[in-house]
């Protein structure tokens, strides 16, 4: 998941403008991360957004557990 989000941070941000010092940088990256975390639904939440995910850990989605059959070896 962390390298998701920092493919977003580069792509969908950090790429698309021209950042001349470390504070900038730090302050652009943090801005996105604001976005990322309170502002953007994720699918992997069920498109929910991290933030609300975090308050309410209902919301997170549930795996969805499937029953195997078995082989005509196990039979």
């Amino acid at each position: 998941m962390r390298e998701r989000a920092f493919g977003s941070l580069k792509y969908e941000h950090l790429y698309r403008m021209e950042i001349q010092t470390l504070p900038n940088l730090h302050r652009e990256a943090e801005a996105y991360r604001q976005i990322f975390n309170h502002t953007r639904p994720h699918e992997a939440l069920g498109l929910h957004r991290p933030i609300e995910v975090h308050r309410n850990p209902s919301l997170k989605p549930q795996p969805k557990i499937t029953e195997t059959q078995p082989s005509a070896e196990e039979s």
